[in-house]
């Protein structure tokens, strides 16, 4: 593994984790997030629209909901249907990076 990006939250020890690879277009937009700062937005927010995520990324609107209905559909994010807001998963801790491959590290 040649890079690990960490977000959601931070367990505060080294516990057991599992690797699971996503499918390839999902990592590409994995990086997207990390480029524009998605994950990290997420993370300090909580529960966030995606018209503030769109703010707070100087993402467009409609190409970021697009984006986390992806994101949402692969359970990489939360989407609760009554406030209209998303949220980074507890157990995701971590994305890992291997040539072209993409990884979920998630805590067990």
């Amino acid at each position: 593994m040649k890079q690990l990006k960490s977000f959601g939250h931070d367990r505060g020890d080294q516990g057991d984790c599992q690797i699971e690879q996503v499918p390839g277009f999902v990592g590409l937009l994995i990086n997207v997030g990390l480029k524009t700062g998605l994950w990290e937005k997420m993370e300090e927010q909580g529960p966030i629209t995606v018209k503030e995520l769109a703010l707070r990324t100087h993402s467009d609107p409609e190409i970021l909901k697009q984006l986390l209905t992806i994101l949402k559909h692969h359970e990489l994010i939360f989407y609760d249907i009554q406030t209209d807001q998303y949220t980074l998963p507890k157990e995701r801790t971590g994305f890992c990076f291997a040539g072209n491959n993409v990884y979920i590290v998630k805590a067990l």
